[in-house]
């Protein structure tokens, strides 16, 4: 369902081609590498700054609302093991360092249940899931989204 109108948010530019690529990146080699199956849920979320103010940019003259933060969810299952593997991250919708760890971002299933307002994976008995601990940037994940940028910015030169 990547390309449907529907699946799209208005995204921090640098953010989209940096470190939501990175973690997009990571899915996609756990899903190649590490599960048999994954599934990922990922979506807008409009969250309180510091003094409890929810406050938001709107863009375009339907006045569309920029989240403030977006939300990956990852479900793993390997064959063979019952007890799947589970991984929630909240990232900020804006600039973020290449070299901050994922783990940094990382949240409980409840802390983004709270947050969104929704409940993934309602059949999923939580006491059987595990933490998926390998879910970090990728040394080659990470050279790719920096080389994707010098050449970007050369483009730009021309």
């Amino acid at each position: 369902h990547t390309f449907y109108l529907t699946n799209i948010v208005p995204q921090d530019f640098d953010n989209n081609r940096g470190y939501w690529t990175l973690l997009e990146l990571r899915c996609r080699r756990l899903a190649r590498s590490s599960y048999d199956d994954v599934e990922i849920v990922s979506g807008p979320l409009w969250l309180p700054d510091d003094q409890n103010w929810v406050r938001y940019r709107v863009i375009g003259e339907n006045s569309v609302a920029v989240p403030t933060h977006l939300y990956k969810v990852v479900l793993g299952r390997k064959r063979g093991n019952s007890q799947p593997d589970l991984a929630c991250f909240v990232v900020p919708n804006a600039p973020i360092s290449l070299g901050d760890p994922l783990k940094k971002y990382a949240v409980s299933l409840d802390e983004l249940e709270r947050k969104s307002g929704l409940q993934f994976f309602p059949r999923l008995d939580l006491s059987s899931v595990g933490c998926m601990s390998e879910i970090d940037v990728d040394p080659e994940d990470l050279r790719f989204v920096v080389t994707q940028r010098i050449q970007e910015a050369g483009r730009a030169v021309q």
